[in-house]
């Protein structure tokens, strides 16, 4: 339960930073409303969703729900592997399912649209100590300016600080991780490489080291899957974070590209069919 003790309670416990307090009682969103109802608010918002977002409908989720089993228990396991918690500080863990998408707003006032089959865990005290995020997935974020107090994301293969900006960070379990700076400055650590993104920029990470990313362009936070000059490899990617099925081609097909766009309600099944139309490739759904 939430812990409701008062600030000079806090104020006397081992670990008080009275830096930290002192700014973080300086935030912006603090002169307009009161901490608690941002944060009760951030809690409304990220409660199950009665409707999920409908994208690739009902015959896939039977598959797709063992899918994101394993992936909820691997992402469990990282997270408390890789943080030291505090047991007086509760976790508040957001997820989505395979085929859906899901918008929160955090009680520092910045935005998280969260991507299929992906999990999102902040602190109670988020905003007010801290405001770093642990993803398992992918996320767009539009965070809120605070120069006193950066907003730092930890993936399973990668690390970001920013202090106000807009970006897209992918970092699922077992695969290896991009970022994409839309508007900012960003910053991104990988296994002890170090890189600083401005807008337009993006990274990926490649047994172990941070490169430089090139070429296409995917857009998902609308629903619809969007590519620009994407590779076949980005795209089945897409297409499994969405869906929960594996697009299969061979290796020669790999770094093709393709430009267009899938609403919601396409099937992967449509979607390997358009791609080997428009690619003169055969490609297919792996079977189950």
């Amino acid at each position: 339960m939430k812990n409701e003790k008062s600030q000079n309670d806090v104020k006397q416990m081992p670990d008080f930073d009275s830096d930290i307090w002192n700014a973080a009682g300086n935030y912006i969103y603090d002169t307009k409303t009161n901490n608690d109802q941002a944060w009760n608010r951030f809690k409304d918002n990220v409660q199950p969703n009665k409707r999920p977002f409908s994208v690739f409908r009902s015959q896939y989720l039977r598959v797709a729900a063992s899918i994101t089993l394993i992936g909820i228990i691997t992402a469990t396991a990282w997270y408390f592997a890789a943080v030291k918690t505090n047991k007086n500080i509760e976790l508040i863990v957001t997820k989505t399912a395979v085929g859906e998408l899901k918008k929160i707003t955090l009680p520092d006032g910045s935005v998280v649209q969260l991507n299929s089959g992906s999990t999102m865990t902040v602190s109670e005290d988020f905003g007010q100590k801290n405001r770093e995020v642990k993803l398992v997935g992918q996320a767009f974020f539009d965070v809120k300016r605070n120069e006193k107090l950066p907003f730092h994301i930890v993936g399973p293969k990668v690390e970001v600080s920013v202090l106000g900006t807009a970006f897209d960070v992918c970092s699922y379990n077992g695969e290896e991780a991009t970022v994409q700076v839309s508007r900012g400055k960003v910053k991104v650590n990988s296994s002890g490489a170090e890189k600083i993104l401005t807008k337009g920029m993006a990274v990926k990470t490649e047994n172990g080291a941070l490169l430089d990313k090139q070429g296409g362009e995917f857009i998902w936070t609308d629903g619809e899957l969007v590519f620009s000059k994407a590779s076949l490899t980005e795209i089945a990617d897409a297409v499994f974070h969405r869906s929960g099925k594996r697009l299969l081609f061979e290796e020669k097909e790999a770094t093709r590209t393709f430009t267009g766009s899938f609403d919601d309600n396409t099937t992967p099944e449509k979607i390997a069919e358009t791609l080997s139309l428009a690619l003169s490739a055969k490609i297919k759904i792996k079977p189950q």
